[in-house]
């Protein structure tokens, strides 16, 4: 039977001394396959009523999950919510509720804890495992997904070993991707990845000097043997206008120029064009125009062929993804 909109495939009642050595492994096996599973771990948030939690779920349950040990028998808390199974059980008439599972615990210590369980049917701990017994639950509590699939796949699915496949295959393509931006570093601005515009050879007119290459990017950052000639606007020394001193000068009567003087060594690196105007005025204004200007992040046009490179390696991951997802998916589909 599938849950309802409102409730879960099954309810697991347990005593918190248990979860490490089993019950952990049970209800994520068990989410595995598909069931609806209200376990603590995976249904409590920080701040929500425990009891009224605890109660809603056990309202929503189609099946109650009791694994009873020495540490259950033990505590008033699954104590309480085995009540409220049992009641549940009574308004069920003869539909099967509770299922049963010992652990650690013989058929005495069960009927002395309490009669009517001893007499049901149970699993037992000391001769399935969490993987097994995920696979007998499931027949009984979801048997269209039982169904659904041969066992081995089941098996498979309940051990978690298409997961694991999923997250190697994602290392594998983060691994690809590291590679790829390792490469494609050679041809990006080192500050903000803006494309290779220009690589060539400049000769040195000097017999002992060896040439040296340029290179110049879309952004444009600038070097010479991968020494810095031209900062990038990214920079954070990039100059701004306050890192030059206006200087004026009337050339001759009607005719003024504005030079930039450059007051930080990375102002030096970026050549700001002298400005003219017909007054001081006119001549300041232009040569502001021209001023850097630092940016605070890159333009969006610059490290295309980084992205594009990324959204390839993302697009073969996502495709992966998919194809590790498509078990879940068609879990999911067979239940609604």
């Amino acid at each position: 039977m599938a849950s309802t909109d409102t409730g879960c495939d099954v309810f697991i009642s347990h005593a918190s001394e248990d979860k490490d050595g089993f019950v952990r492994a049970l209800a994520v096996a068990l989410r595995n396959l598909g069931v609806s599973v209200w376990y603590d771990e995976f249904s409590l948030s920080v701040g929500d009523s425990l009891s009224e939690s605890i109660d809603k779920g056990l309202a929503g349950a189609q099946y109650g999950i009791v694994v009873i040990s020495k540490a259950f028998m033990g505590k008033p808390w699954p104590k309480r919510e085995l009540r409220g199974l049992v009641a549940k059980a009574v308004d069920a008439g003869n539909r099967k509720i509770i299922l049963p599972i010992w652990h650690g615990v013989r058929r005495e210590d069960v009927l002395a804890f309490s009669p009517p369980l001893a007499d049901v049917v149970a699993l037992n701990t000391q001769m399935l495992d969490a993987g097994q017994m995920s696979l007998r639950l499931l027949e009984e509590v979801r048997p269209d997904l039982y169904k659904s699939r041969p066992p081995e796949e089941l098996r498979s699915i309940a051990n978690g070993d298409d997961a694991e496949e999923l997250r190697s295959a994602i290392d594998e393509i983060r691994t690809e991707l590291e590679g790829v931006k390792d490469q494609l570093s050679e041809y990006q601005c080192p500050v903000c990845g803006a494309n290779l515009a220009e690589r060539a050879i400049v000769p040195i007119d000097d017999p002992h000097t060896l040439d040296c290459w340029f290179e110049r990017y879309e952004c444009g950052y600038e070097s010479k043997d991968q020494i810095m000639t031209r900062p990038c606007p990214s920079d954070p020394k990039y100059p701004n206008p306050k890192d030059y001193e206006l200087s004026c000068v009337e050339v001759s009567e009607g005719r003024w120029l504005c030079s930039a003087k450059p007051l930080t060594y990375m102002a030096s690196l970026v050549l700001v064009w002298s400005g003219e105007g017909d007054t001081r005025e006119e001549a300041e204004a232009d040569v502001c125009r021209r001023l850097p200007q630092r940016q605070t992040s890159p333009p969006p046009e610059i490290g295309r062929i980084a992205r594009l490179s990324e959204a390839a390696c993302q697009t073969n991951a996502e495709s992966q993804i998919a194809e590790g997802k498509a078990n879940g998916n068609r879990r999911s589909s067979s239940r609604r």
